[in-house]
């Protein structure tokens, strides 16, 4: 039976940082957003060709994804399940079996493919970030983007962020799915200990390169912009935008029921201490 580590999250909430860190141990090789890559039409195979893999090489030139695009050209016909298949076989030619696949697609529609495969051993890591920092990421996505107006509104952000993790909690618990879940804040504030806690959950011993992520070993030609920015790959550095910001500020007064679900969920794994660094 293949195993596959599913990275879950909401966009922007640090999926891309987990696949890297776990790129740097020496059982993990992260890969990405495997579900966009798999898209049919332009935004999957065609949109994938012009961007960069975390490894510094265009897709036709990378180890792993120049592999995975002959294939996935040849069998364009298959269905997302069947192309999914194609990148797990092809992972395990080029790195062997004793290695795991890391995919970051983060949703429910490709963790549903995943956990509904009889032949794989899906385990979920499940990463929230906190609302306020959610908040602004989301609003400054939008804008870069030029997205309308509604994905600029703070209080939708709010309300989407609270939505989409109870969505998600609810997946995980209706189908019994193996998962850790931790806050993005832990993580890059107690990054040692929240190391220690991924690899007790994926039964490994934590290495010393999972936080160096220059040297991570990941794959990733689909994620955050992150992936191939050398500044940002230096070390495990936290997205503090939303300190000198305050879009965040009248909803998180309007909705303290989820301000109260965000302080129980974001830091549940008892980094109490978190902003005392």
């Amino acid at each position: 039976m293949q195993e596959v580590i599913f990275i879950a999250s909401l966009s922007h909430s640090g999926s891309t940082l987990l696949d890297l860190i776990l790129g740097g141990h020496p059982c993990f090789v992260g890969l990405g957003e495997v579900a966009r890559v798999l898209e049919p039409g332009p935004t999957g195979l065609e949109k994938t060709r012009q961007v960069l893999c975390s490894c510094g090489s265009r897709m036709d030139e990378c180890v792993f994804w120049s592999k995975v695009a002959v294939e996935l050209e040849a069998h364009a016909d298959l269905g997302v399940g069947a192309k999914y298949q194609i990148v797990l076989e092809t992972f395990e030619s080029v790195f062997g079996p004793d290695h795991i696949p890391v995919d970051s697609s983060k949703y429910i529609p490709p963790l549903r493919i995943l956990h509904q495969n009889n032949q794989i051993d899906v385990r979920v890591l499940y990463i929230i970030k906190d609302v306020r920092a959610y908040v602004v990421s989301q609003i400054d996505d939008a804008k870069r983007e030029n997205f309308g107006l509604r994905r600029r509104l703070p209080v939708y952000q709010f309300w989407s962020w609270y939505r989409g993790n109870q969505r998600m909690q609810r997946f995980l618990a209706e189908h019994n799915v193996q998962n850790f879940q931790l806050g993005y804040e832990e993580l890059c504030l107690h990054p040692d200990v929240m190391i220690q806690k991924i690899c007790d959950f994926l039964g490994e011993t934590p290495a010393p390169s999972m936080t160096a992520l220059q040297d991570s070993g990941s794959h990733v030609i689909r994620g955050n912009r992150m992936r191939f920015q050398s500044e940002k790959r230096q070390r495990i550095s936290y997205d503090h935008r939303w300190f000198r910001r305050n879009e965040w500020v009248l909803p998180a007064a309007f909705f303290p029921n989820i301000m109260k679900y965000n302080a129980r969920e974001v830091y549940s794994n008892g980094t109490t201490d978190v902003w005392n660094k």
